[in-house]
């Protein structure tokens, strides 16, 4: 059974995975992938952006959802207290240095990002950060990266004939 940057949505995950383990056959594998957005980490020549960033995708992650930012790095420990064996859990770092390809996956679009921000009181330090990220495009000191997580496991027990 697989579920895909799901848990990263939900304020209740741990009821979620065990729900997941309650349905998944005997013997059968879970495969969790999550996002762990505090690991997203860009850099450039723009301090504000370097300095920044944990509280602006602290705020956009907010905006979009109440539940964890973190969900990716807590897939191994919630699927071991659910009772599975075997939770095998393995980072995938994503790194890009052209934002268009970055646009594709993290919250680097202007219009997006305004559009989410709306009329929140931190808009216009989303704004400045944005400013900030095209400047280090147009000097090419661009880089970022996000940390995805992929874990697995297997729930015990013998098939029942």
């Amino acid at each position: 059974m697989r579920c895909e940057r799901v848990t990263q949505h939900l304020t209740e995950p741990d009821k979620a995975i065990a729900e997941l383990v309650r349905v998944l056959r005997p013997r059968g594998r879970l495969l969790l992938i999550d996002t762990d957005w505090d690991s997203m980490l860009p850099d450039g020549s723009s301090t504000l952006l370097r300095e920044r960033t944990p509280e602006v995708i602290a705020i956009l992650t907010g905006q979009v959802s109440k539940g964890d930012r973190t969900a990716g790095r807590t897939l191994h420990r919630r699927m071991i207290q659910t009772g599975l064996t075997d939770v095998q859990a393995e980072p995938v770092t994503l790194v890009f240095d052209v934002l268009a390809d970055a646009n594709q996956l993290l919250p680097l679009d202007r219009h997006m990002v305004m559009g989410i921000m709306g009329d929140h009181p931190a808009a216009g330090l989303c704004s400045a950060w944005l400013d900030a990220l095209d400047e280090c495009v147009a000097d090419h000191t661009f880089l970022a990266t996000l940390t995805i997580w992929v874990a697995s496991g297997s729930k015990a027990g013998v098939p029942q004939p």
